[in-house]
């Protein structure tokens, strides 16, 4: 039975917490993957990608051009909770 006082986050194969779950993560992965969707499937420019999402243009192109959040997870580790 899993502790309902903690929770799995993917980690990279170094066991660096990756995506969201990064201490410095400031962009949720839903709006990665929004990013990235608008980007290949629908052709918006990066200049309209940032607009309407409120970023930068560099951050939208090192996200569009994986050079930001490119880490695949490699293992889900379990950590506790955060005390709320």
């Amino acid at each position: 039975m899993t502790d309902p006082r903690s929770h799995l986050v993917p980690v990279s194969e170094h066991g660096i917490p990756v995506g969201e779950h990064h201490h410095r993560s400031t962009i949720p992965d839903a709006i990665v993957t929004l990013i990235r969707d608008m980007r290949e499937e629908h052709h918006v420019t990066i200049p309209e990608i940032a607009r309407k999402l409120a970023l930068r243009e560099h951050t939208v192109h090192a996200i569009v051009y994986y050079r930001r959040r490119a880490v695949t997870p490699t293992e889900w580790r379990r950590v506790p909770n955060s005390p709320a």
